[in-house]
């Protein structure tokens, strides 16, 4: 996968995640994507990494439902 193709599937999992863009979080333009990228991280990896690390609030969390989006 190229890495416009990484970045444009880890855009959509963060927005059907957490309701959010990479842009909207100021992460479009962080070297931490691309390094993910070239160590083999999935864009589910990355989002799930980045929603842990940043305390997100993941959107089926309201309803009990923790559901992996792939």
């Amino acid at each position: 996968m190229t890495f416009a193709a990484w970045l444009r599937r880890t855009n959509e999992i963060m927005v059907k995640s957490y309701s959010v863009t990479l842009q909207d979080l100021g992460a479009h333009e962080d070297e931490r994507l691309k390094a993910a990228w070239e160590r083999g991280e999935t864009p589910l990896e990355y989002v799930a990494w980045f929603g842990e690390k940043y305390d997100l609030i993941h959107i089926d969390a309201g309803r009990g439902v923790l559901t992996p989006i792939e």
